[in-house]
């Protein structure tokens, strides 16, 4: 867990339901752990997992690419090191699942050995695939299949035992791009627009300045013909602040829009 605020926390699944997930995954990483190590967080999701990867496509892609599984073994080596959850000055716990029964504290999840296969049980499967829900009162079974669903007393419990002002997590298509619950206790952050080509939802992205004052950027898809590249499109967002989109992206390469030639 990093106890200083860092400037980007990636949170959602690093590799997805889409084109260009190893494309994603591996600037991600290059830009975490060589150009800017102290100032991105990657942290692991559901989907950083030996066998989610071969479910939704991430495996087939690497297959495709470079003609062997090899690739594949790398990434997916990697994943094993990837944090399990964040600490913001304090004050805001981030995690891409939700909270676990088995665990109380923050200081629980740095016990967890986290350099594993992602359990189908536990602490450590509970703080990737867990869901918060207003229906429940304290834990329920989730239709998921792995983790647990939680509801606002949970949320409250672990806030005031862990002095924190508000969990922010994904893992749930949110089609407004975001989502409070629980009076303002946990926010779901969905930071995918037009989910898998056809869900058709905003998206948005979690800025908080040096004070913690919260502002959510919400943005559309890019024109279908960028769509095939999400990192040049995040890229894109990350250096014009204002504004959607230009219809013309797809005319104008990659270098130029972003800078980084």
């Amino acid at each position: 867990m990093w106890p200083s605020l860092a400037f980007h926390i990636f949170y959602p699944p690093l590799v997805f339901h889409s084109l260009g997930s190893f494309d994603f995954w591996t600037k991600n990483f290059y830009y975490n752990q060589v150009r800017y190590p102290d100032r991105i967080t990657l942290i692991r999701g559901n989907h950083e997992s030996r066998q989610i990867t071969q479910v939704y496509g991430f495996y087939d892609e690497c297959l495709r690419k470079y003609g062997s599984v090899n690739v594949w073994r790398y990434c997916t080596d990697i994943f094993d090191y990837l944090s399990l959850s964040a600490l913001i000055e304090n004050r805001i716990f981030s995690v891409h699942g939700g909270l676990s029964p088995a665990i109380s504290t923050l200081d629980q999840i740095r016990t967890i050995d986290r350099k594993q296969e992602v359990p189908h049980d536990g602490a450590m499967c509970d703080l990737l695939w867990s869901d918060p829900e207003d229906i429940v009162d304290g834990w329920g079974i989730s239709p998921r299949g792995a983790g647990y669903l939680f509801g606002g007393n949970v949320v409250t419990s672990f806030n005031h035992s862990n002095n924190i002002d508000f969990i922010c997590r994904a893992h749930q298509l949110v089609m407004e791009g975001y989502k409070w619950m629980f009076n303002n206790q946990i926010v779901t952050v969905w930071s995918a627009p037009n989910y898998c080509y056809r869900c058709g939802n905003v998206a948005a992205i979690l800025e908080l300045d040096e004070n913690l004052n919260k502002e959510f950027r919400v943005f559309e898809a890019a024109p279908q013909v960028c769509t095939n590249n999400p990192w040049a499109i995040f890229c894109y967002l990350e250096k014009n602040q204002e504004g959607p989109l230009p219809k013309d992206l797809h005319q104008i390469t990659f270098f130029e829009r972003i800078g980084l030639n």
